[in-house]
């Protein structure tokens, strides 16, 4: 099993390398794939993260769900070390936050009930684990709200056989690369 430190570093050192071609290819497939699943659209509300440093392209996503009239909410971090949600009604709508990540304006707190969740990573196994950047709001978060929906999305390559987690890491419902589904 690798190391949840050395596989972050292998990871975010690939996805930073990917040309700005694979990225927009590859963010494609994978939002094509969300936007078709019965969970996104029979959704009423999204929470979704506003992507950095070579994530999957969500904004897609998040427009279309503007567009189709869902509520949208998109993560804030606090000093605290949680996490909320806030509505956004355009993409533009964001400035930079901690850690360099767009936040919207802390207006309209989004509840998390039956929303379809949008979680981002760095690496993923096959059992549905999930390693972010080491802050652990995503897994705090869950944790509050456990019934949410969540789909991750991810590159082919960020996604191993297993790594050891912790108690306090939350696994994700599904995840989505550009040749997979794994649920």
């Amino acid at each position: 099993m690798f190391s949840k430190t050395g596989l972050r570093d292998q990871m975010l050192n690939s996805r930073e390398s990917l040309s700005e071609e694979e990225v927009s290819v590859s963010s494609k497939a994978v939002v094509d794939k969300v936007l078709n699943l019965p969970d996104y659209i029979s959704a009423d509300t999204i929470l979704a993260y506003y992507p950095i440093r070579n994530e999957i392209n969500t904004l897609p996503i998040i427009e279309d769900a503007l567009n189709k009239g869902k509520r949208v909410g998109l993560p804030v971090t606090l000093d605290n070390g949680e996490m909320l949600f806030y509505e956004i009604w355009d993409v533009s709508e964001v400035s930079e936050g901690r850690y360099g990540v767009m936040e919207p304006a802390k207006d309209i707190l989004v509840e998390a009930d039956d929303a379809f969740m949008i979680v981002p990573g760095v690496a993923f196994d096959m059992r549905k684990n999930r390693i972010g950047f080491g802050a652990g709001y995503y897994d705090k978060y869950l944790a509050r709200f456990s019934d949410i929906y969540t789909c991750a999305l991810a590159y082919d390559f960020q996604v191993i056989d297993a790594f050891a987690t912790e108690e306090h890491d939350k696994s994700v419902d599904m995840i989505i690369t550009e040749r997979q589904m794994i649920i």
